[in-house]
């Protein structure tokens, strides 16, 4: 390996760790939240429940009410979602380690590079309204760019 090569799969191995460890610590965090609401919930439910058998009515009424808004905000912004969302960048950026210790050519490494912005955009972009791959996703972006129509050359012109 030249060291012009292994110098860019150098950097290019320190761009993917960077950018896996922050979205690695975006999916725990949003698992956590996940678990938080999760088991909040549970909680809540437990306190309504003895509230009730203990016939305290308006504690049953003030946790009910918080189930109820803890819910709401549970089904407004989908966490688990977005878990499975960073988990799935983490996946790819993962998976983008896999052919750097044979790097062959310098061509591998920029298909490489171009993998790695183009996940990085769909990270930046946030969660897709559906669960398309990123790749899929980058293509209809691509597709859907204005195509520049090529200038014919002037008549007379050698071509």
């Amino acid at each position: 390996m030249n060291e012009e090569l292994r110098l860019a799969t150098s950097t290019l191995s320190q761009s993917i760790d960077e950018f896996l460890k922050d979205v690695v610590w975006k999916k725990k965090l949003f698992k956590f939240y996940s678990i938080g609401l999760t088991l909040l919930a549970i909680a809540i439910s437990l306190a309504i429940t003895i509230s009730g058998i203990y016939d305290k009515g308006t504690i049953t009424a003030v946790l009910g009410a918080s189930l109820a808004a803890l819910l709401a905000v549970h089904r407004a912004f989908p966490i688990d979602k977005i878990s499975r969302f960073y988990r799935s960048a983490a996946t790819a950026a993962e998976n983008m380690f896999s052919p750097l210790p044979s790097m062959p050519d310098m061509a591998t490494c920029n298909a490489v590079r171009g993998e790695l912005k183009t996940l990085r955009q769909f990270v930046a972009d946030g969660l897709p309204q559906n669960d398309t791959d990123y790749r899929a996703i980058a293509l209809q972006q691509q597709s859907q760019a204005p195509q520049i129509a090529p200038v014919p050359a002037p008549v007379g012109a050698v071509v």
